[in-house]
This record gives C-alpha cells, sequence and structure tokens, in this order.
C-alpha cells in the first residue's frame, strides 16, 4: 500500500513533484481518466483540478456540472483540460457507476467506446473515486472486474483510489493509514480478486469543505487547493516513472474486446445454467400423476440429479466465473439431455392431446352434418308420391282401336289408383332400406385410457381420424342420394306383388289378345311412383 504523506499548510508550488527529466517525457497536457460511482464526486473533482477552488453549488463558474439529481449527473465522456503552474492536464470525466448491474453494464459499454476516442495517445493516470461512508455492496466486484479489465495489470500502478467526502478523516498519517486499512478491507470482503489492484495503486483523500490537521482546521477553498497541488504532484511522478510513456489506446480496445467476449460467454452460460436449474426444480416438483413414459424420463433426471452451482460469482474474476460456468455445463449434461427428451416429449404430448381435441371438434362438427345429410335425404324421400294411374288413359285409348272399350279402361284406371297409392309406403321404404340409413351407427370414439402415453395418443389419433374420414364420406354419399331422389321413379313393372293385379283391373279380358299383349307392355312400364 501507498499511502501519501498528509498534507500540511504549505504553499501549492512547493507540492507539485520536479525531476530533471520531466521536461524531457512529461512537458505536455498528462491524460486523467475520472471513474467512480454516480455522486463520488467525479465532476467535482475536474472542477477543483481545473483551479475552482472556490465554487459553491450552482455555480456558473463550474466547467463540469455537478449535483446529486439525475438530471445533474454525467451522461457521457467528456474532456477538460486544466492546468497548475507548468504542468497541465486533460482530464476525461466519465457516467458513474450504480447500484444496478444493467445500468452497469451501459456505463461500462459507454466508457470503453468513448475514452479511446478522448484519449487517442493513452492516459498518464486514472482516479477511481468512491464515498468515505459508502456501502460496499456485492455488486461493485462488478464494477472493479470491468476496471481490472480495461486497464489491466500493467496500469494498476498508475491508479489511485481518491475517498470524497473525508472531510471527518483527520489529516494525520495515522488516521488516514487506518482508514485506508479499513476501506481497503471492505473492498477485499466483496471483491478478494482485486487484491492486486488495491496493492498497486495510491491512496489519495478529498476534503470537501473543511480538513482538520494537527496545526488546526483548514476551511475550503484553501483544503480544496491543497488537493489538487498533492494530485498534480503525484500524477507528474506516475508520467516521470514510467517515462513519459502513456498507458495505450490500443491496449484499452484489447481489453474492452477481451472483457466484453468474456461477458458474453459468461451471460450465454448463465442464462443456460439458469434454464436448466429452473425446468429441473419445475420438472422434479411435479406431483400429478404422468404417463408411464413421461414418468420413466422424470426418473431418470431424478437419477442423474443435478450438480450443485456456486452461486457466490460476485468474488470472482470474469476467467474464474466462466470456467465455473463451464464446470457446471460439462457437469451436467447428462440431465440437462434428460429434461431436453422430457420437455420435448411433454410438448409432443400437448400438441397431440390439441390435436386431438381438434379431431374431436371435427368429429362433433360431422356428425351435425350427417344429421343434417340424413334429414335432407328423409325429406327428399318424404316428397315421393304415386303417379297418377289415369294420366296413361288416353296412351292406352291410343293403343285399343275399338272405342268400346274406352269406359271400361276409364273405370279400370280409377280403380287401380288405391294400388298406386298404397305403393308409396312400399317404394318409400325400399329408398330408405337401400340408402343404408338405418344400419348406420356413427359414435365418437373415446380415448378411454387413464393418463395416456404419446403412443396412445398416436393410436388414438389414427382412430378418430379414420372414423372422421368414414364419416365425411357417408355424408358426401347421403347428400348424392338426396339430391338423385329429386328424380327417382319407379314403374307398374317394379312392384312385383300388385303387377299382375293391376293388369287384370286395367286390361279388358275381352279384347283382342294382341291389343291385350300392347296393354300390359304399356302398363308395365308407366310410373306408378314419382319424385318429381
Amino acid at each position: 500500500m501507498k499511502l501519501l504523506p498528509v498534507l500540511t499548510l504549505i504553499s501549492s508550488a512547493k507540492l507539485l513533484y520536479s525531476s530533471p527529466i520531466e521536461s524531457n517525457v512529461c512537458n505536455r497536457p498528462l491524460n486523467v481518466l475520472l471513474l467512480g460511482y454516480f455522486g463520488a464526486g467525479k465532476s467535482t473533482i475536474a472542477n477543483v483540478l481545473h483551479g475552482l477552488y472556490d465554487l459553491d453549488p450552482d455555480d456558473d463558474r463550474e466547467i463540469a456540472k455537478t449535483g446529486d439529481s439525475f438530471d445533474t449527473v454525467t451522461r457521457k465522456c467528456t474532456g477538460y483540460d486544466s492546468a497548475l503552474g507548468d504542468t497541465k492536464l486533460h482530464v476525461v470525466d466519465t457516467p458513474g457507476f450504480e447500484d444496478h448491474e444493467t445500468k452497469n453494464d451501459k456505463v461500462s459499454s459507454l466508457i470503453t467506446d468513448q475514452v479511446p476516442k478522448l484519449l487517442k495517445d493513452g492516459f498518464d493516470a486514472f482516479f477511481f473515486l468512491y464515498r468515505v461512508e459508502r456501502a460496499f455492496p456485492t455488486h461493485i466486484n462488478n464494477v472493479l472486474n470491468f476496471i481490472t479489465s480495461l486497464i489491466t495489470k500493467e496500469g494498476f500502478r498508475r491508479g489511485f483510489i481518491v475517498f470524497t467526502k473525508a472531510d471527518g478523516v483527520q489529516m494525520t498519517e495515522e488516521k488516514e493509514e487506518m482508514k485506508i486499512e479499513e476501506l481497503k478491507r471492505k473492498f477485499l470482503e466483496v471483491s478478494p480478486q482485486s487484491k492486486e489492484l488495491m496493492e498497486s495503486v495510491k491512496y489519495l483523500f478529498y476534503r470537501h469543505t473543511i480538513g482538520h490537521s494537527k496545526e488546526g482546521r483548514i476551511y475550503y477553498p484553501e483544503i480544496r487547493s491543497l488537493f489538487a497541488s498533492q494530485a498534480y504532484s503525484e500524477i507528474k511522478k506516475i508520467c516521470v516513472e514510467n517515462r513519459g510513456k502513456t498507458f495505450s489506446t490500443k491496449a484499452m480496445i484489447e481489453a474492452k474486446v477481451a472483457y466484453e467476449n468474456l461477458k458474453q460467454k459468461i451471460d450465454f452460460y448463465q442464462k443456460a445454467r439458469n434454464i436448466l436449474t429452473f425446468n429441473y426444480t419445475s420438472i422434479t416438483a411435479k406431483n400429478k400423476t404422468l404417463p408411464s413414459d413421461l414418468s420413466a424420463k422424470l426418473s431418470s433426471i431424478k437419477k442423474i440429479g443435478l450438480k450443485n452451482f456456486e452461486t457466490n460469482t460476485t468474488v470472482m474474476t470474469q476467467e474464474e466465473q466462466l470456467n465455473k460456468e463451464i464446470k457446471f455445463d460439462e457437469e451436467n449434461k447428462g440431465v440437462s439431455n434428460a429434461i431436453k427428451d422430457f420437455i420435448f416429449l411433454e410438448n409432443e404430448q400437448d400438441k397431440m392431446a390439441k390435436n386431438i381435441s381438434s379431431l374431436q371438434a371435427e368429429s362433433q362438427s360431422l356428425l351435425t352434418n350427417y344429421t343434417q345429410a340424413k334429414t335432407n335425404f328423409t325429406n327428399a324421400v318424404n316428397l315421393c308420391k304415386s303417379a297418377q294411374a289415369i294420366d296413361n288413359y288416353d296412351s292406352l285409348v291410343s293403343i285399343v282401336s275399338d272405342n268400346k272399350y274406352n269406359h271400361e279402361i276409364k273405370i279400370g284406371l280409377q280403380i287401380v289408383q288405391r294400388i298406386y297409392d298404397e305403393a308409396v309406403p312400399h317404394f318409400k321404404n325400399l329408398m330408405i332400406k337401400e340408402s343404408g340409413i338405418e344400419s348406420d351407427n356413427f359414435v365418437v370414439p373415446g380415448l378411454t385410457v387413464v393418463n395416456p402415453t404419446f403412443n396412445d395418443y398416436k393410436k388414438y389419433a389414427e382412430t378418430i381420424k379414420s372414423f372422421n374420414d368414414k364419416l365425411s364420406k357417408r355424408i358426401t354419399k347421403l347428400s348424392k342420394e338426396a339430391e338423385r331422389v329429386k328424380y327417382e321413379m319407379f314403374s307398374v313393372s317394379q312392384y312385383s306383388e300388385k303387377n299382375q293385379e293391376i293388369n287384370e283391373i286395367v286390361v279388358p279380358q275381352k279384347m283382342d289378345f294382341k291389343m291385350q299383349i300392347n296393354m300390359r307392355m304399356f302398363m308395365a312400364c308407366s310410373p306408378i311412383f314419382v319424385c318429381q
């Protein structure tokens, strides 16, 4: 740990570090990167480094806007040129980290995108600001992971952790060292992998309003001026120690790419792990009776089991997190595949169940259509009636050349009308019988298996499809029959039970035999039952 000497009331000029070689390698604006949480005072430090020691809240002279509201925070990386004596700085202020990982990801992305553009020649030093009284949540590990991946070990010795709002920390070496050890210990409790960073950086305290030294109280603007002098001096030392060489933008860009690649891999494995854990918990918690095929797969999942995962990844480096995730993924390949098989089969069964519901609904619809087709056919048959025997009179008279039989023929036709009328039920029943509707017995087949397996569903689906196909064909045939009935006609010869009796009544027995034959032939072909 590098504890900087406690400041005393001496002139700013004496505090500035000088070296015989600095004019050669550090006689340029020194690049400084400011990092820290929202509200840590980055913009305040930028103003102090600019020599604005006596600013009050909402002062129009400030170059970097400050404040405690969200509207006043830095939302983009901004560069400011400052100077103290012969030392010049180019300070880049950055957006503050927050207590929200998703927002911090956006801040990290913005910093890695913009800082290399603003600091094309790299940076000489970086400040990480942290309020003395701020708590140390576990998610600070992610912020420190980002910083260590962006800057890497090569740049750690260029760093300063600046504890801000340190007005209550006495300006003695003993008190400051105690506070540094206390705060460093808290850092390492939540982020032990940042130990090398903590041991490499230097520490500063920024007091905004008042400082308590052995000589007495020091108020602002002087206390701020003392911080600026010390900061300029230490930044100049960093430049001299590195012989003017900066931490390059190229290294930052490479670090950014490596950081983002690692993070993407970690996110990928974390998402897969969360899904696997959720699915395992959900599936193994099922307490309903499952079909035998799913039950067998569930038993397999429980037998394999899910290997535990160390959830406290906040105290790991990115590499350690990734290795943990990969190890978890590899150790649980078996149960992962078993779960995929279970979910696939369960989804297929759900699809099959929905398909069967559709087929059953189709069956009910077809039954309704069948009933209508049957009704249409029956109605068409009921519209059929007996022919009028007297309609044959003129034709029969034309066959007989002797008018003396006309009256007898007419009387005979009137008599046989009764037989024509009696033939109606006979032919209607014949048509009904030939249609086959009396023997139709369509009942939708049911799925009688309790907790059906996929194969049970598949077999039943084939059964109900066959039923629907058969019923559909029957409806088509019956509809055609109903249409054909409209043009149906039966002749006297087709009424075999009464054919002879009709001829005996209508055909005079005393007439010429040849004329009797002609009359019988005509009557045989004449309609007795018509549907027109």
